[in-house]
């Protein structure tokens, strides 16, 4: 199916910030390099991940939602539970 022009301008300035592990991971392994705009600190650590060597060429975001905003992505990906509590 080819993919359309509309998508492929809504993805070109795409740049996501990953909040946890688990998000950190599925955005190593499913985004582009460029797409790329942090990772969280502990998809570094060899003992957390098997994507720590490939995690390092990205910026860390520190602890938490206000530090990845200062990468500036256009997303945010996250795994952790939501709901009320959190808010």
């Amino acid at each position: 199916m080819p993919v359309s022009a509309s998508l492929l301008a809504a993805s070109a300035g795409l740049r996501v910030a990953s909040l946890d592990l688990c998000a950190d991971e599925y955005l190593l392994l499913l985004a582009r390099p460029a797409e790329i705009a942090s990772v969280s600190r502990v998809v570094q650590i060899p003992a957390d991940s098997a994507l720590w060597r490939q995690a390092r060429r990205y910026p860390v975001s520190g602890d938490g939602l206000e530090s990845a905003i200062e990468a500036r992505p256009t997303l945010l990906l996250s795994t952790r539970g939501g709901g009320r509590r959190r808010a």
